[in-house]
């Protein structure tokens, strides 16, 4: 039996982020809403590993001014959006976003070989800490 593993440390993404540049408010299902006061701005995300996939599911109606920041894209959906860490910081980074706001559902963190394993089953992102596969 193989394992999949989400080695975020907040998967369900329910504590406040730091922020650059962002107001922060918590909504009545827990999750927290940033909105940009400035043209460019970030909430950062700790604890990644370089090499590792970072996978962040986010609401907002600017999907369009969105990248993760310092991470080579290798999936996007219509609420997913994954890459390869590198290093320095890591963020969910918005340009062209004064004003704009995302709420960040969850957040993923998976080896390399995990990531595939996802994406082999159609998934692209796992809510727990391991899942068994048969």
């Amino acid at each position: 039996m193989s394992l999949i593993t989400n080695l975020y440390a907040d998967p369900n993404a329910l504590h406040a982020l730091d922020t650059w540049l962002v107001g922060t408010a918590q909504n009545s299902d827990g999750k927290y809403v940033y909105t940009g006061h400035s043209h460019d701005w970030a909430v950062l995300l700790r604890g990644v590993t370089p090499g590792w996939v970072v996978a962040v599911d986010f609401s907002t109606s600017r999907r369009d001014a969105f990248k993760l920041e310092n991470c080579q894209t290798i999936y996007k959906s219509s609420t997913t959006l994954a890459g390869v860490y590198e290093r320095g910081n890591c963020s969910l980074y918005c340009s062209d976003g004064e004003g704009v706001s995302v709420t960040i559902n969850r957040i993923g963190m998976y080896s390399l070989e995990d990531w595939n394993r996802l994406r082999q089953y159609g998934l692209d992102w796992f809510d727990g800490d391991t899942m068994p596969l048969r």
